[in-house]
């Protein structure tokens, strides 16, 4: 009996091994084992078989795939600190993550810090870091990385947009310990959550991808996908980082190429060349609109971004309020949205979005077109006989102007206008070689954002035409000390109501804004971030493209 188990077991045995020869890869190694046969018998039987052993195969990412974005500008920048084009603030956070960010319901949201505290008169903040954090590169995050990364922004040879911010308003930082940062703030607590959560501008970066000049090649973050590379022109592409410290992304590899013509881009979407599209333009998101396809979603959003003038208010004609208040006067926001954007924008005066916490409740009194009032404010100023200007138009807005000229030559400002691409423009711009200049302001966060530019001590003070009023310069200051959100409303406010009263700029309507993705991009919500693709609980690290066909 026994003798019949022992030859039942040892063919089974057999059996298994040839089942496992006739399965195997051609990988497969074979490796001795030792087996028990029995253990029925007086002594215990070991017999080696031999057993062929399949590699294990790595764990299959959920998802994988490719996701292709098609962009509506150029990528200038991939250095977080240095960046300022939009079209950075699309590729730099997926690389690149700040201390703290803005969640979809309008809370600050702990990113590379777990948690923070403010002392009672707001001046000192501390916070503490997650541990366990890795850079692309393998090493941990620590305290010493962050001062690091605010030592660089602080040195003027940086060139950080964020450098007058933090000169100004940080007294002292420290590393308490290897998890733990100190800042001491001089004056502008109720606005100091909203600066060093700006984005990408306070981005943690590795100090070793810093290169010697000061400048980065090879991007190195924390982000949830690792920079590969960035043909200028062409595309940027980054892989999935698989030892992200929060959610890892499902998708293999992310692509993003600059289409700049938005019919062709719009065409590479209906095509599948590209997954995902911004800016599709205004004709096709009306007809869209009415055409619903089940290939493609269609999401049509307003951000806190307007359209606006900016008039030169260093020189004659705009050092004159009467003069922009005449340019004010003169256009007519509901005719403007109609011919421009198909009436799918929304008019009004100021980049904060309508039924949003930040919108401030003042009545608009340039709505309307008011030619005769523009014409008698242009003689008190004395230009009755009219003036000829120049006008800086940024890169897109072609037809925006072509239509507000019709107002201002109403009036008899005749202008001269350019349009130049992005970088020149800047340029232009901060050199103030201009009479007016048409631009989108952003509004991120905290009023602030949008206001501190009135201010001549502003470094993006040339964004509105090197506009000062020291009214307007004491309430900023006063506004940004008043940690009370609700207080602070009222501060700004009064902000407002004078630059307004003043024409300071024009703020025209706030601009619609799209993306568009095939069908079988699956989880990404553009309602949570119209700016950024990744945001603390979202982005495309959560997307998957299961159904995406072969191309």
């Amino acid at each position: 009996m026994q003798n019949k188990r022992f030859w039942t077991i040892l063919s089974l045995a057999m059996a298994l091994s040839l089942l496992l020869a006739a399965c195997a890869s051609p990988t497969s190694e074979v490796v001795e084992v030792e087996k028990v046969v029995t253990k029925e018998v007086e002594k215990v039987v070991t017999e080696v078989v031999e057993v062929v052993v399949t590699a294990t195969p790595e764990p299959k990412a959920p998802g994988g795939g490719t996701f292709v974005g098609g962009i509506n500008d150029l990528i200038v920048s991939i250095d977080a600190h240095k960046a300022i084009e939009f079209s950075d603030s699309v590729v730099n956070p997926l690389v690149y993550e700040p201390l703290v960010a803005m969640g979809a319901d309008g809370e600050w949201k702990g990113v590379l810090a777990e948690s923070w505290e403010a002392s009672d008169d707001g001046l000192t903040w501390t916070f503490h870091l997650r541990q366990g954090v890795k850079f692309h590169n393998g090493r941990e995050m620590t305290a010493d990385d962050v001062i690091f990364n605010l030592d660089r922004i602080l040195d003027e040879s940086t060139g950080a947009p964020m450098q007058s911010y933090y000169a100004n308003k940080i007294a002292s930082y420290e590393a308490v310990d290897p998890y733990t940062v100190k800042f001491v703030l001089s004056d502008g607590a109720g606005t100091f959550l909203s600066e060093i959560g700006l984005g990408m501008r306070t981005a943690i970066i590795a100090k070793e991808c810093v290169t010697q000049d000061n400048n980065i090649v090879h991007p190195i973050g924390t982000g949830p996908f690792e920079f590969l590379w960035w043909k200028p022109g062409e595309e940027w592409r980054a892989k999935r980082f698989d030892d992200y410290w929060g959610e890892v992304a499902k998708i293999d590899e992310v692509v993003f190429k600059p289409i700049l013509d938005a019919t062709v881009r719009l065409i590479a979407l209906q095509t599948g060349e590209i997954d995902w599209m911004m800016q599709i333009p205004y004709e096709q998101m009306l007809e869209m609109q009415e055409n619903p396809s089940e290939d493609i979603v269609l999401e049509l959003l307003y951000e806190a971004r307007t359209l606006r003038l900016n008039f030169n208010a260093t020189r004659p004609p705009f050092n004159d309020a009467r003069m922009r208040q005449a340019v004010a006067y003169a256009i007519d926001k509901e005719e403007f949205n109609e011919a421009v954007m198909f009436g799918l924008a929304n008019p009004h005066n100021q980049p904060f979005v309508p039924g949003s916490f930040l919108y401030l409740d003042l009545e608009d009194p340039y709505r309307a077109s008011n030619i005769e009032k523009a014409k008698s404010l242009m003689a008190e100023a004395g230009y009755a006989d009219g003036v000829e200007v120049d006008v800086l138009n940024w890169p897109g807005y072609t037809d925006d102007w072509e239509v507000l000229q019709t107002y201002v030559r109403q009036i008899g400002i005749k202008d001269n206008a350019r349009t130049l691409e992005s970088a020149q423009w800047a340029k232009a711009g901060q050199e103030l070689d201009y009479d007016i200049m048409l631009a989108s302001q952003s509004s991120i966060y905290h009023w602030d954002r949008t206001f501190s530019y009135f201010d001549k001590d502003s470094s993006a003070n040339w964004l509105v035409g090197g506009y000062h009023n020291d009214d307007v310069a004491a309430l900023l200051v006063k506004g940004r000390d008043e940690a009370d959100l609700n207080k602070a409303k009222e501060i700004y406010t009064e902000v407002f109501q004078t630059l307004q009263d003043d024409a300071a700029a024009v703020f025209l309507a706030a601009e619609p804004t799209s993306r568009a993705w095939r069908s079988w991009v699956k989880g990404y919500d553009p309602n949570a971030s119209n700016t950024y693709l990744v945001w603390p609980g979202g982005g495309l690290n959560y997307v998957t493209l299961d159904e995406k066909p072969e191309q």
